[in-house]
């Protein structure tokens, strides 16, 4: 065992070496391509220069391949610790047992962020944790997916990959986040959704926030009467039985076109609020008694969501109420009693009032749930009714890395009531794992590219209380402003409190860097002092330690890509984050719609061109003949 353990360390130097004698080769590397590009240098010998920089940059990688090693813990580059610099350069691993908060990663675009995501991706996955990586950017390279899909093999747990991504709904994961969230939990989404994003929340957001959240709350504790009335406990457990069967149809059938596959496997039953429509006849009481309505309290989508934010459908869904007695010796009878008067007071505070007034008010919430419910994003969040992620989170034997694609540039307002839906959800799981005590099998890790656009008022609740349930979240922002913006000093702060790993790179805002600087916090530093003896050249040095800035906004203006500062439960490190080489993984995407369009223009605009040019020459030819036969009369 001593032999394994010494031959392991001396490996452990050998790369060490190797890493410290290659980081002097890019350094020179860059600071020579930095150069060439100043000063314009001639195209051929700047592609010659970073062709020679990337020779190294795939040497590190390789190096640093082996240096990984999760059960020293998360390696994060080589650095220096700063409260210990006699150490000079070492590998850095930070202790798993340590990153069970939360953590941030700040600097500007195109500086390594993405890097650094997909190196601590990669290692995640190595520990086989479940993951949720959101990449709003994507991209020609998708290297984000790559690195996960690669990480994947080599872990051999590639059936562990879902995909998201609403511009293709025929590669993802179906999923309905809503189902398993209690009433409260659902209308405070709503709530959340129908107010925006920002830390000023104005007074008409002020106003429809309770509103939509009082509409939804009463829809679905009316459904929940009546799904208790029409429907027993093993009607509703045949639903999900069936729910299941039609969701692994469904994964088999993968590829094709989703309207197809409703058609053929009825995955979207009729919709509660349609069967109620259908039920306005004379004698509405004998037409709901004898019906085949089901009231889908259990398994209810935005579909029925955006249905019942409709006026009409609120209305039907009263009557329904007040024709639907509890039944005469049902098994809790009186909580059944209360919970039919609790939804009647709530519906009546809605329908009882003038229906020009709702639909003036309730225009927002029903745009919103029909954005969730219809198109592409629909057929993602609405063609199934029960929720596979988060059976996977519970899942013993098979785990979770899913990969979110929002696509904000396509679908820039729907992304973000997108991200907040997932954040949502989670809240709600992480809830329940708090109140049960019950862990799930393995941690969650929640890696946010571009921060800004999932962060929402509230969101700081989930920092509070999550980490201690299991859900580390993983952010990486541009700027400390991009969290302030959206939430405000004061809630901004309560996430930052909750945040114990900081990754501090180049900045571009000077705010920002003098708050990270410091951030950083100060070191002893010792100052020295000559003292002249007065009327002699003698004289004595004293020395004082100093409280001084670790470092200055300067100093992070300089800062190399992929170079930080780290704080970490006290210890401070400057790093150079790993080097990831390009994904092994080949991804082509399927050709959008639009494409295809723009494909089929070209060629008819190309076509219709070949065939002006055609008749150009055959006019031409046509004068040619006529001027040679003028010519032969005239002869």
């Amino acid at each position: 065992m001593l032999d394994i353990l010494n031959i392991h360390h001396l490996m452990w130097k050998r790369n060490k070496k190797k890493y410290l004698k290659n980081h002097k080769k890019v350094v020179a590397a860059e600071d020579k391509l930095e150069a060439l590009e100043t000063r314009m240098a001639p195209t051929k010998k700047i592609e010659s220069a970073k062709t020679n920089l990337m020779k190294y940059l795939v040497i590190r990688a390789g190096i640093e391949e082996r240096l990984i090693d999760i059960k020293r813990g998360l390696y994060i580059g080589f650095g220096i610790d700063l409260d210990n610099k006699s150490n000079g350069m070492q590998p850095i691993y930070l202790d798993w047992g340590k990153l069970e908060n939360h953590d941030d990663t700040i600097g500007t675009t195109q500086y390594g962020k993405t890097y650094k995501l997909g190196s601590d991706v990669a290692q995640c996955i190595a520990k086989k944790e479940n993951l949720f990586i959101v990449d709003p950017k994507g991209g020609k390279k998708r290297e984000i997916l790559g690195w996960t899909i690669d990480a994947l093999a080599k872990t051999g747990i590639p059936e562990w990959l879902a995909y998201i991504n609403p511009l293709f709904p025929e590669l993802s994961l179906c999923v309905n986040p809503i189902f398993g969230m209690a009433n409260e939990e659902i209308a405070s989404t709503a709530s959340l959704l129908s107010q925006g994003g920002g830390a000023q929340m104005s007074g008409d957001a002020n106003f429809y926030g309770p509103f939509a959240y009082k509409v939804v709350l009463a829809s679905l504790t009316a459904l929940e009467y009546l799904e208790a009335v029409t429907s027993t406990k093993e009607d509703v457990l045949s639903e999900i039985k069936e729910e299941v069967r039609k969701y692994v149809e469904n994964e088999q059938l993968r590829g094709m076109d989703k309207v197809s596959e409703d058609t053929l496997n009825e995955l979207i039953l009729p919709d509660v609020s349609e069967r109620l429509v259908f039920t306005s006849e004379v004698n509405k009481k004998e037409t709901l008694a004898h019906s085949p309505v089901n009231f889908k309290r259990t398994l209810i989508t935005f579909k029925e969501l955006a249905n019942f934010s409709q006026f009409h459908n609120l209305e039907k869904l009263r009557e329904a109420l007040l024709l639907y007695d509890v039944p005469e010796g049902a098994k809790g009878y009186y909580s059944l009693m209360e919970l039919r008067n609790e939804s009647l007071a709530l519906l009546d505070e809605i329908v009882l009032k003038d229906a020009k007034f709702y639909e003036k008010v309730a225009t927002s919430l029903s745009t919103l749930f029909v954005q969730l419910s219809t198109g592409s994003i629909g057929k993602v969040l609405c063609t199934t009714r029960i929720n596979p992620i988060v059976a996977r989170l519970y899942d013993k034997e098979k785990g979770l890395v899913c990969v979110i694609e929002p696509v904000p540039m396509k679908f820039r307002q729907v992304s973000d009531v997108l991200l907040k839906v997932f954040m949502k959800m989670l809240e709600s799981v992480f809830g329940s794992v708090g109140v049960s005590g019950r862990e799930l099998p393995r941690r969650t890790h929640f890696f946010i590219d571009e921060g800004k656009a999932a962060i929402f008022p509230g969101i700081e609740e989930i920092y509070n209380k999550a980490a201690s349930a299991g859900l580390s979240i993983h952010t990486y922002y541009q700027s400390t402003l991009d969290r302030v913006s959206k939430l405000g000093p004061v809630d901004a702060g309560v996430v930052g409190d909750n945040v114990n790993t900081l990754y501090i790179m180049k900045p571009n805002d000077k705010n920002s860097a003098a708050f990270l600087a410091e951030t950083l916090g100060t070191e002893n530093r010792l100052t020295s002092n000559f003292m002249s003896d007065s009327g002699s050249a003698g004289g004595r040095f004293s020395a004082m330690a100093e409280q001084k800035a670790m470092i200055t906004p300067s100093t992070l203006d300089v800062l190399r890509k992929g170079e930080a500062f780290v704080k970490h439960y006290g210890k401070r490190y400057r790093v150079y984050f790993p080097f990831m080489l390009p994904p092994k993984a080949n991804i082509l995407m399927p050709e959008l719609n639009e494409e295809r369009t723009i494909k089929e223009i070209l060629a008819y605009e190309k076509e219709i061109q070949e065939n002006l040019g055609l008749y150009r020459i055959s006019i031409t030819e046509k004068k040619r003949n006529i001027e040679n036969d003028k010519g032969k009369e005239y002869v």
